[in-house]
Parts: C-alpha cells; sequence; structure tokens
C-alpha cells in the first residue's frame, strides 16, 4: 500500500527531526552553562579588584573564590625551581579535609617530571582537563589518593613567559567530571589572579 512505503520514509524523518531537536537544545545548554561561568568569573575577578589583599591574603582567598565558579574544591600551588608545592586547599563545608590534602601536597612536593600532566600544562601554558584521576600514573599521586578526585581541571599561573604557579579545581562533592567550560573558566580566573599577584607584590 502507499502507507506502507511512506510509513518507514515518516518514520526516519521524525527520527532526524527529534535528533535535531536535541542536539539543538544540547547547545542551547551548553551555551548558557558557559555564559553563566563567564559571569561567575567576572564576579570572582571583581571580588579580588575590590579587595586589594596582599600576597599572603591572596594564597588563601585566589582558591576560596573558585569556589565561585561552579567548583567546590580547589588548590592554590607554587612552581619553584621545577617542583610544584601546594600553598593553599579551599573545600566547601570541610577545612579539615583541606588542611589534610594541603599538607600533603607541602610534606610530598612533586617534581615536574617528563610525563605528568601538570608538567605539560607548564610547558604549554595551558589550561588541561584530567579525568581518570585514580588510575592514571601521571598525576600527583598523594593528593590525588588524599582527594579522591575522579576528575578535574588545572590552570597556569604566569608571569611572564614564566609559570609561577598552579590552580587546580574539581567538582568532587557535586559528583560531576569536570568539563571544557569549566577549563577556559578556571584559565581565566587564573589570568585575573595573577594580575592580582603582580599588584599585591609591586605594593609590597
Amino acid at each position: 500500500s502507499i502507507w506502507s512505503a511512506i510509513h518507514p520514509r515518516l518514520l526516519e524523518l521524525i527520527c532526524e527531526h527529534r535528533s535535531t531537536l536535541i542536539f539543538a537544545n544540547s547547545r542551547r545548554l551548553a551555551e548558557r552553562h558557559a555564559a553563566a561561568l563567564n559571569d561567575l568569573a567576572g564576579e570572582a575577578l571583581a571580588r579580588l579588584e575590590s579587595a586589594s589583599p596582599t600576597m599572603a591574603e591572596l594564597v588563601t582567598l585566589g582558591p576560596q573564590l573558585v569556589g565561585r565558579l561552579g567548583f567546590d574544591r580547589a588548590i592554590f600551588s607554587e612552581v619553584v625551581d621545577g617542583v610544584w608545592i601546594s600553598r593553599a586547599v579551599y573545600i566547601a563545608d570541610d577545612p579539615q579535609w583541606a588542611d589534610e590534602i594541603n599538607r600533603v601536597g607541602q610534606d610530598q612536593p612533586q617534581p615536574l617530571v617528563p610525563g605528568l600532566h601538570e608538567t605539560e600544562i607548564v610547558r604549554r601554558r595551558e589550561a588541561m582537563v584530567v579525568t581518570d584521576v585514580q588510575t592514571d600514573t601521571r598525576v600527583h599521586r598523594p593528593i590525588a589518593d588524599a582527594s579522591r578526585s575522579q576528575s578535574y581541571v588545572a590552570a597556569p599561573i604566569i608571569s611572564g613567559n614564566t609559570v609561577v604557579g598552579l590552580l587546580h579545581g574539581d567538582c568532587y562533592l557535586q559528583g560531576r567530571p569536570t568539563t571544557a567550560s569549566d577549563c577556559e573558566t578556571l584559565s581565566a580566573y587564573a589570568k585575573g589572579l595573577q594580575l592580582a599577584l603582580s599588584r599585591a607584590r609591586a605594593a609590597e
């Protein structure tokens, strides 16, 4: 019959239309999410600008404001002579766990050896999303064990042509993996934090 000939094509068109709608909706959601993260980054940078903190205060405030960017945990670290050393850790509502992770990062500083993700971040001067943290051998294993992180974003803090620090953020408490949007947001915030650090250093 005519219907039997049309029916398969009709189903095909319906499926194509549904896929198009799903793709368009996903794209709109992603765009809204990215815009929201950009707004949050702007607010965090404005807070840095208005606070005019000292260097010592920035070490604490810097990772705390990462919590306003959609992350719930953050690590602020220095890079000194090719070694990555944790300086401050922020975890929403759990300062004791934050202190534990920070202590691990200070007691066991990580040389930036070949193969480590952070070595690539420093070499390329680019932020990166790291997944499968608990099984990946290219991470700072003591911090990975202490934090129980599943995925994270790390961004370089750059002064001139030199990476002087690292910012890490993840969404462990939310139970969601970090994304490319998170990576872009943390990278933008890291640049603003470096400006604040430079101003504070000059003032002191």
